[in-house]
């Protein structure tokens, strides 16, 4: 005896409703099954991995997920549905799997940070520019990419407070020596050129040569040092002699 119609169509709601949950995998027509994304892998509902080794096509509506490797982060859509159509959702924009570097980075004490070509967290490809804020001056690089290799290319800088010179200038005490070959000017030792209006005369010679004339050494015993200008090749220069 065949069910009444009311039972058969009860039965076969309760048929319906049970297979909702399962994903019909002998088909062909929806989406292609699609290949993960380098340092990535793509998850499956309600798919064993053996049905996801055999599959060709997912049914409409279907929705597959990225996932990525430790210390990696997907950057581009991270959920695709298949649509009426047969392709999947904003397949445009690639998905990737890219390494993500420190967010330390992202903060800076006294100071702004500008991220750029960043969605979620830093990944190769970000970069992050600084600047302090008023009163304080930048100890650093003023920008910092995130390389392939997960870290940045230059440490996080530093704000440090701005602090006024004091107006005094460095005093430079050093020696006055001739060039070789003499002062410049006249060839030779320069001559002598009248005082002014007095017209008396300067002495002849190099001014060094004429101090140690107007003073010369005196010897005053034993320990005394004499300093002796010699003159080698235009150049002066002071020797020590021994105890006398």
């Amino acid at each position: 005896m065949s069910p009444s119609p009311p039972l058969f169509l009860l039965l076969l709601l309760l048929l319906v409703s049970s297979a909702r949950g399962a994903v019909h995998v002998n088909l062909t027509e929806g989406c292609q099954i699609i290949h993960p994304p380098r340092d990535g892998g793509i998850r499956y509902r309600g798919l064993t991995p053996e049905e996801v080794r055999s599959v060709r096509f997912l049914p409409f509506d279907y929705e597959i997920e990225y996932v990525c490797r430790p210390e990696r982060e997907i950057v581009g859509p991270k959920v695709r549905k298949c649509q009426r159509d047969g392709t999947w959702t904003a397949m445009g924009h690639p998905s990737r799997c890219l390494r993500t570097c420190p967010k330390s980075h992202l903060s800076l004490e006294n100071g702004q940070v500008t991220p750029g070509a960043m969605e979620r967290v830093p990944v190769e490809g970000t970069w992050a520019e600084f600047r302090c804020d008023a009163g304080f001056r930048l100890l650093g690089a003023a920008r910092s990419n995130c390389t392939k290799s997960g870290r940045w290319s230059n440490p996080k800088p530093q704000c440090q407070p701005h602090r006024p010179s004091s107006g005094k200038k460095a005093v430079h005490v050093g020696a006055l020596f001739p060039m070789s070959g003499g002062w410049p000017g006249a060839a030779g030792v320069p001559a002598g050129r009248q005082d002014g209006a007095g017209g008396h005369q300067r002495p002849q010679g190099h001014p060094a040569r004429l101090r140690a004339q107007a003073h010369p050494p005196r010897q005053q015993g034993l320990g005394r040092k004499i300093a002796v200008l010699e003159k080698k090749n235009g150049v002066f220069t002071s020797k020590f002699g021994g105890f006398r």
